[in-house]
């Protein structure tokens, strides 16, 4: 399993809601898993934040996976991305795709806080992704699923820009890519390598007959390659599977060690970003009106802006959706999400999953998912 974010996020409900769906709900191989299309879609609408809403996507190598494995995942990464906020106070929207030959989760998440109608930021890479990478090697490693870092599985080099700040780590990746690269045949030689890399975004500082070393994209020592693949005069013929499968093999020797590393990385991240929402979010903030921190990403000052405030929240309906009885149009209130709605897609959605009748492909996990690793880590 892999996690992407889009960068898209400033437009109206209807780009992001159509995408997952199809403009008029036709996308074949598509299904909602969790949330209310119409309400998510309006709610957006409703904003007039710069970033309106967070989307991405859970890809797997996996055809699919048992209803209640995605359901854990689903909740497992809402709590990794919004720690420390109860399930009223955000607004989420889950579909499931299919139309790859393999299982893909894409979200949509307004950037509100529901009952404040404060700027909410779920993700913010330079704070957030760390914790967001930790939550995919555990989960990738306790659910046994494809995990996207094992050399074996690499197909393409890691850019400059998207490494981890581990140099080891770092290291690894750059030489899974590479050799993937040369099993393609695009790697041939040392040359071949050097240009690699450079295309790749790296500042190649020094070469000598038996490794290469490259300035590091996050600052300090630089970051020095070593093994066959970057010894002068050696081709990459025969070589080549027999240095993958090390690779491989070094990989899976350090799987506890790295797991290990997540879950504490996890947890620390967790922490943070928990006391980063009750001191903006949590109940008794909201009701002081105090919580007005600083934005990391820009949106200052508007943090407390939104078409709704506290006291915009109307009475909700028997069906669960917001009434406009005081008299303020749809598009210009926050669309509160009741649990009756959002009990009525999930159940909704498992029986579209059941339904669809794929569940026989679907990787032998279910027997774990109570180990999905949680928020609190």
């Amino acid at each position: 399993m892999i996690v992407r974010f889009s960068r898209h996020g400033s437009g109206g409900g209807a780009g992001p809601v159509g995408y997952l769906l199809g403009r008029h709900g036709e996308r074949e191989e598509a299904s909602v898993v969790r949330g209310d299309p119409d309400e998510v879609r309006d709610l957006i609408d409703s904003l007039d934040f710069s970033k309106r809403y967070l989307s991405g996507v859970l890809s797997f190598t996996e055809p699919d996976l048992p209803a209640e494995v995605k359901g854990k995942l689903i909740d497992s990464f809402e709590s990794t991305l919004l720690p420390g906020l109860d399930s009223d106070q955000y607004a989420s929207l889950w579909v499931e795709h299919h139309d790859k030959g393999r299982l893909e989760l894409h979200f949509v998440i307004p950037t509100v806080e529901l009952t404040s109608g404060r700027r909410l930021q779920p993700y913010y890479a330079p704070a957030d992704e760390r914790r967001v990478n930790a939550w995919k090697t555990v989960v990738n490693a306790q659910l046994g699923l494809s995990d996207p870092d094992d050399p074996r599985r690499q197909s393409m080099l890691t850019p400059a820009r998207d490494l981890p700040r581990n140099t080891k780590e770092a290291a690894e990746l750059i030489t899974a890519g590479l050799l993937a690269l040369a099993d393609q045949g695009q790697v041939t030689n040392r040359e071949d390598v050097v240009s690699a890399l450079r295309a790749g975004g790296f500042e190649v500082v020094r070469e000598t007959k038996r490794s290469i070393s490259i300035a590091n994209p996050e600052g300090g020592r630089n970051i020095r390659l070593k093994g066959a693949l970057y010894e002068r005069g050696v081709g990459l013929g025969e070589e080549l599977r027999d240095a993958i499968e090390a690779a491989g093999r070094e990989y899976d020797e350090g799987a506890r060690e790295r797991v290990s590393a997540a879950r504490a990385e996890h947890r620390r991240g967790i922490e943070i970003k928990r006391a980063e929402h009750q001191r903006r979010h949590g109940r008794a903030a909201i009701e002081r009106g105090d919580a007005r921190g600083r934005d990391p990403a820009g949106d200052r000052g508007r943090a407390a802006d939104g078409v709704a405030r506290a006291g915009d929240v109307h009475a909700r309906d028997a069906g669960g959706r917001v009434s406009d009885a005081a008299g303020v149009s749809r598009g210009e209130h926050v669309v509160a999400r009741a649990s009756a709605g959002r009990d009525r897609a999930e159940s909704g959605g498992d029986r579209d999953a059941g339904a669809r009748g794929r569940e026989g492909g679907s990787a032998d996990v279910s027997g774990r998912t109570a180990e999905v690793v949680r928020g609190g880590g």
